[in-house]
């Protein structure tokens, strides 16, 4: 049995409790009172034909009296009337007033207001009118009764009423409110082991197939998206966390490999141009293979970060329209030395309706350059290799690079995308890290587009990348050309503080009579040669052991003297956030080691050969 008071503990049903007795007490007592006013009437109704009674068994005395004129008489038979309770009082008059008696009874209050009406009074032997005889009723009695009633009877019906809403409270309590709060447990109650998506069916069939029922299911409902939610977001943290971890690995890692890399890179670059090492030829070999397998470090390790940045969003295109010939050019420019080593022709064709494209322009020629080398590195002997451009039929451009080298069988092609898969042939001469294809299908994804591919084993292949057509752009900006070299030798300060890249930058710069090289291993060190004597040109580490290199450029671009000095990051911080630091502080060119080191000398000799700009 539920207890009242356990019913009353709760907050919705005391509300119930109050609005249901309100109600309930006012409609009671609303019926209470038109019970009693129909009983009232019923009474007064009853009363009235009592009175009506009892005036006609008078009348006929009454009127023999008046006839006679025996005043005694009538006053009897007036007296008689006034004997029943149902009557108040008796008035009789004549037309010439000559009898006239007014009874009232005893117990009548002064100025109470009775309902009266009036009989005539006729002669007893002709129809001759001889007066009116008129009669109050009383309703006393009635009144009194209605009253008594009313003193026990609204008592009773306002017990029935509690009662009532007592037996509604609780039947509410025990169909809606405490389903509810074993419901209202139920769910804060649910088992949560805190990785999400571990939760307890609250047993909605329990409840039946009311509302509360229904109420049960749509929890249910709502409490699995909850889990399925939360464990997709715990999931999704975890391979944040884990795609941070591994780019943080990644970093530090290509920063510590990157420095002992140079070293190997830079030094067999020093060696293979000294004409004793090229004369040679075993030691040449062996020097390119150093210099081939440093490359291809290089490579791997470029690979790696562009895949690690994808992962995590980092990457980022910039679309715009580009003429893609003249895109198409630059990488068959690039790739040509390489095809004619290995004896493949190179062949292009392209569509006059795919003039322009919608693309970022280094990041589709970084695509084009990937595909033309590996159909090249991947053909046979007096192959050939093809790249068109067309426009399709829904409007993209497919630009299509055929080779009728090895291809690949159904297996491969399953594979194709895999990072550091090369799909069995990495026992092969030919080099590669396995990553090419998997970074270029993601940067033409970024780029709004994809990348298809058909090959046939023993035949060749065909990759086609789809990208959207884009309308004409502006022209492409011309640059002047570089002023004549100043005479005498240039200063250029190396501010480095590892010795190894020191010596290395020494020997590759050993060539250029016409540079000073000067050498500062701290940003104070720096600071001080470029107050004694400030350089033509500035080579700067990023890291050094008493600052950042960006700090010392940002001080150089505030001082008047200094502030139009170029400046070369060369660091072995590859990281998009370093160089962006380092062109925010006015960097005029960024390296990342391993150096590649005739980039940096064309870059050098170009900043060198400008007009010299004379300090304050």
């Amino acid at each position: 049995m539920i207890g009242l008071a356990d019913a009353l503990a709760s907050s919705l049903v005391r509300r119930l409790l109050w609005r249901t007795a309100g109600f309930a007490f006012a409609a009671f007592a609303l019926l209470a009172a038109a019970e009693l006013w129909f009983e009232r009437s019923s009474d007064r109704s009853e009363v009235h034909q009592q009175a009506l009674r009892a005036a006609g068994l008078a009348l006929a005395s009454i009127e023999h009296a008046v006839w006679t004129y025996d005043e005694p008489n009538l006053r009897v038979a007036a007296e008689s009337l006034l004997s029943d309770s149902a009557i108040a009082s008796v008035t009789i008059d004549t037309p010439e007033q000559s009898m006239r008696l007014r009874l009232t009874r005893p117990d009548a209050k002064p100025g109470e207001a009775t309902p009266r009406w009036s009989l005539p009074l006729h002669a007893p032997k002709g129809g001759e009118v001889l007066g009116r005889v008129e009669i109050g009723e009383s309703f006393r009695q009635v009144d009194a009764d209605i009253a008594a009633r009313a003193s026990y009877r609204l008592p009773i019906e306002l017990v029935k009423v509690l009662g009532i809403v007592v037996g509604l409270t609780l039947l509410a309590y025990a169909q809606v409110v405490a389903r509810l709060r074993a419901l209202a447990r139920q769910v804060g109650a649910l088992d949560d082991d805190g990785e999400g998506g571990q939760v307890r069916d609250i047993g909605e069939r329990r409840y039946g197939l009311d509302e509360i029922g229904e109420l049960a299911a749509a929890l249910n409902t709502m409490l699995a998206q909850r889990a399925a939610a939360r464990a997709a977001a715990l999931a999704r943290e975890r391979a944040e966390a884990a795609s941070a971890a591994k780019s943080q690995l990644l970093s530090r890692i290509s920063h510590e490999l990157r420095t002992p890399l140079n070293a190997i890179v830079g030094f067999a670059h020093v060696l293979r141009a000294d004409p004793v090492v090229s004369a040679d030829p075993i030691r040449a070999d062996r020097l390119d293979l150093i210099g081939k397998a440093g490359r291809h470090l290089s490579a791997l390790i470029e690979d790696l970060m562009d895949l690690s940045r994808m992962d995590r969003g980092g990457e980022r295109v910039q679309l715009q329209g580009v003429a893609l010939d003249g895109v198409c050019r630059d990488a068959l420019a690039l790739v040509a030395a390489d095809a004619a080593s290995a004896k493949v022709e190179l062949a292009h064709r392209y569509g006059p309706d795919a003039a322009w494209v919608r693309a970022d322009p280094t990041r589709l020629g970084q695509v084009l350059l990937n595909l033309l080398s590996n159909a090249i590195k991947y053909n046979r002997e007096r192959g050939r290799v093809e790249l068109s451009t067309a426009l399709a039929a829904d409007g993209c451009i497919e630009i299509r690079v055929a080779d009728d080298g090895l291809g690949m069988s159904g297996e491969q092609l399953t594979n194709l995308f895999q990072p550091f898969n090369r799909l069995g042939r990495e026992a092969s001469d030919r080099p590669g890290t396995g990553l090419g294809l998997t970074i270029s299908r993601r940067l033409v994804e970024l780029m709004a587009g994809e990348l298809l591919v058909e090959s046939t084993d023993r035949q060749g292949s065909v990759f086609t990348v789809r990208l959207p057509a884009a309308a004409g752009a502006t022209a492409r900006p011309v640059f002047a050309a570089p002023s004549p070299q100043a005479p005498g030798a240039s200063v250029v300060l190396y501010v480095e503080d590892d010795p190894v890249n020191v010596e290395v930058m020494r020997a590759v710069l050993s060539a250029r009579r016409s540079i000073d090289l000067k050498v500062a291993g701290t940003l104070a060190e720096a600071v001080h040669a470029l107050q004694a004597t400030p350089p033509r040109l500035l080579l700067l580490d990023m890291h050094l052991p008493d600052g950042d290199g960006d700090e010392l450029l940002r001080r150089i671009r505030a001082d008047p003297r200094l502030a139009a000095l170029p400046a070369l990051m060369v660091s072995a911080d590859a990281q998009e956030q370093g160089q962006a630091r380092a062109v925010a502080a006015g960097a005029t060119g960024y390296f990342s080691k391993p150096i590649d080191f005739d980039a940096l000398l064309a870059s050098i000799d170009e900043i060198l050969a400008e007009k010299t700009i004379a300090p304050g």
